[in-house]
């Protein structure tokens, strides 16, 4: 697109978005001679005096309907996938949920770190160290850079055992685990869920 001028705006070349082909991303530039911009930048933007993120022409206003802007990326779980589960939380709690909504299909994960979980801040669990390990003989290599040096626990040559329980200690204590289950008792598998759609509403952040 050639250089124009637009309100005392020169445009020049626009763009448009891979992911959203209704809007274009333009090169600006602030003229006081129509010949000579001053000073140029990329901007995105709906009030700038010539719109940059413009349905198909320089100088068209629109806006933007943000919701549905976050909602094309919501996130949709149609199978059961034993090596995926979908979380949700706020920042200090976290809850991992399968495909009925709760923890009801715990066994179906393949990997203990995707077993159905509820994490909180406040939810924190350190284990005895074995017999023979003590985490205060650990040694950690001095770093120098810049003229400076510091100690980290970048080896664990000689102290393995020590290594292993540090790096596992403390963490994360899961705290309980909501799940459906048959009058009868018998638990409820993969397979007897049909018809599974369950969405991830970014917008407000509910299943």
């Amino acid at each position: 697109m050639p250089w124009s001028h637009e309100g005392g705006v020169v445009v020049g070349a626009c763009s448009e978005l891979t992911q959203f082909p209704e809007f274009r991303v333009c090169l600006l530039a602030r003229d006081r001679a129509p010949r000579r911009p001053r000073r140029a930048s990329v901007q995105l933007t709906q009030t700038a005096a010539v719109a940059t993120a413009e349905p198909h022409r320089v100088g068209a206003r629109r806006d933007m309907d943000r919701r549905a802007l976050v909602e094309r990326a919501n996130v949709i779980v149609t199978h059961v996938d034993p090596r995926a589960a979908l979380t949700v939380g706020n920042g200090q709690t976290a809850f991992t949920a399968d495909v009925t909504g709760l923890q009801t299909l715990n066994s179906t994960y393949i990997s203990p770190p995707l077993q159905m979980q509820t994490h909180a801040d406040f939810g924190w669990h350190t284990t005895p160290p074995p017999t023979g390990v003590n985490p205060l003989r650990f040694k950690e290599t001095a770093v120098v850079a810049r003229n400076h040096s510091a100690l980290y626990p970048v080896t664990q040559t000689g102290q393995a055992a020590e290594w292993a329980w540090l790096r596992a200690n403390p963490h994360r204590l899961s705290l309980l685990r909501l799940f459906l289950r048959r009058s009868s008792g018998v638990p409820i598998a993969a397979a007897d869920v049909q018809s599974i759609r369950q969405t991830l509403h970014l917008w407000n952040g509910t299943p």
